[in-house]
């Protein structure tokens, strides 16, 4: 759902782009609809917006101001929609050099208005994508080259990487969670076990919090382990610690 904010000095007009199309079937809603510039820029400072749909002309702050503002102070997650009843191709090329998504003139069509929300939002999907994959390739280098550290074979760059990518301050207290003294574990199904396996995953993660990305679930086929001491050897001093309310959770399963 993408959070839509309105900027336009006339009221008639902020009730007409309420209303010129269904916003909740497009996968929007309105936030705010604001007078003029400036209480468009302290939303935008404060709230999460998505997309602003801005008249170029209004008191206090312009449209094209705002944009120009709201990009000095660094926002660059909202897209801009400018609106104008001046068919003048130099507001049209200085908000383009703006970087705004768009340039609409008054009275806007409810199929323009739709076209232009369809491709900011196939924007916005892309870029939720892109993250999502970014996060599961990091995720994905970092569980390997924490694995090859346990045992040895990280090299200089795996550690750096490893640094770099978990809060570590060269302190490491570490809890390892065993399933072997799980009474009648050997009379699960093999989908009993991998249950239990999430429910500690989850129980371990939500209680990590931000820091979940240090929770490493083993998978290795072999019985050799891994050993903990090769942290010290990468810089780090460690402590072996047990966390009492989270091990109860998970016994308890």
């Amino acid at each position: 759902m993408l959070n839509v904010l309105l900027a336009d000095d006339e009221p008639m007009i902020l009730k007409g782009l309420a209303k010129i199309i269904d916003w909740e079937e497009e996968g929007c809603q309105i936030v705010s609809a604001v007078k003029n510039g400036r209480e468009a820029l302290e939303y935008i400072k404060n709230n999460d917006v998505d997309l602003a749909i801005v008249d170029v002309q209004m008191p206090v702050m312009t449209g094209l101001e705002l944009v120009e503002k709201a990009r000095q102070s660094g926002i660059s997650e909202t897209d801009f929609v400018i609106l104008s009843g001046f068919r003048d191709f130099e507001y049209a090329q200085q908000a383009m050099q703006l970087g705004v998504a768009d340039y609409l003139t008054k009275p806007v069509k409810a199929s323009q208005l739709e076209a232009v929300i369809h491709k900011i939002s196939a924007k916005h999907l892309s870029d939720v994508q892109k993250t999502d994959m970014h996060e599961k390739l990091r995720r994905v280098y970092l569980v390997q080259y924490i694995y090859s550290l346990m045992i040895g074979k990280a090299s200089p760059k795996q550690i750096e990487y490893i640094q770099e990518n978990m809060k570590l301050n060269g302190n490491i207290n570490y809890v390892v969670i065993s399933l072997n003294n799980i009474a009648k574990l050997d009379e699960m199904t093999d989908e009993e076990v991998d249950d239990l396996k999430h429910q500690i995953r989850d129980n371990v993660e939500e209680f990590l919090g931000d820091y979940k990305d240090h929770f490493l679930e083993e998978n290795a086929a072999d019985d050799s382990g891994y050993d903990m001491s090769e942290f010290k050897n990468a810089g780090y001093s460690l402590e072996q610690k047990e966390i009492s309310g989270l091990a109860s959770d998970i016994y308890n399963y």
